[in-house]
Order: C-alpha cells, then structure tokens, then sequence
C-alpha cells in the first residue's frame, strides 16, 4: 500500500490517501507478495511534476511468478473525490514486459518495477520514465549472464508515458 500525506503552507492535512490494488481505480488485485509500493518515483511527464509511478516487482503473471509491474498515476490539479489527493485515478494504468510496447517478454522472478528515475533522457522538454528489471536474463554479447539486469526508459509524451513507440 501506498499512504500519501497531503501538505499545506501550514503542514500535513487530513488522513493519508491509501492507494493499493484493491481500490476502485487501480488495476490489478492484492496478493500475497506483490509488494506494491516498494518504489516509488514521482515527476513530470509533459511537464507536471506531480505524476506517481508504483512498482510491483513481485506481482504474478499468469503462472510466471514476479514478473513485476509498474503503474501510473498521473497528477492532476482538479478537486474532487476522484482526485484525492491531486492524482487522477481514473487515468491510472498499470504495464509490464507484456504491455504493448515494453521491449522483451515478461518472465518468472525479474522484478519489472523494482526502481524508477523520472527525468528528460530524450531532450525533448518531457518527462521520461526509467524502469527496472535488475533479474532479467541478458546476453551482452560475452555470453548469458541471468539475473543481469536491465533498464528500460520509457519516453513521455504529453501527458502520458508512450508505450509503443
């Protein structure tokens, strides 16, 4: 689970938004294990600076057991209950290494997720996204290394990561 604490010019207000995969809004489901919120990057994908990113590292897909998943949680500057706490939960998705437009395949125990940076990696004035995979098996060329590791930047466009292109 993912607790946000809203702060004011006068300190934290009001009760912590809890944000899980059981909550109306968030795709996906609680299981045992997935360790949703065990990483966290916050930034500006076309320019805001209030966007979430979670990692699931250990969430199942299918029979493939950590696999892993991220989810965005855009920012947003509305009121309203379905905008707690400034983010837009019901533009929220969650992707992996199956999702449309993620490089490689999803498979058991690489932890897609496990770390996020957001920053401009592309020069574009856009926010992009960095995601771990720090189990994948990798050949780089001198043999197959498992539980190499990769880095998958995921470039922003307006106000979305763009998976696909």
């Amino acid at each position: 689970m993912v607790n946000i604490l809203v702060g004011t010019n006068s300190g934290l207000t009001g009760s912590p938004l809890r944000i899980h995969q059981n909550r109306p809004g968030v795709d996906g489901a609680c299981e045992p294990g997935d360790q949703f919120g065990s990483s966290l990057a916050t930034g500006g994908i076309g320019g805001r600076e209030d966007d979430l990113f979670v990692g699931v590292p250990h969430e199942d897909l299918g029979t493939r057991s950590d696999a892993g998943m991220a989810h965005f949680i855009p920012g947003f500057p509305g009121e309203g209950p379905e905008y707690p706490g400034g983010l837009s939960l019901p533009e929220e998705f969650a992707f992996h290494q199956d999702s449309w437009g993620v490089p490689t395949a999803a498979r058991a125990n690489e932890q897609f997720g496990a770390s996020f940076a957001v920053a401009d990696f592309t020069g574009d004035a856009r926010g992009d996204v960095a995601v771990s995979a720090p189990r994948e098996a990798v050949d780089g060329g001198e043999g197959y290394g498992p539980n190499g590791g990769v880095v998958f930047m995921i470039p922003g466009d307006v106000d979305r990561p763009v998976l696909g292109e």
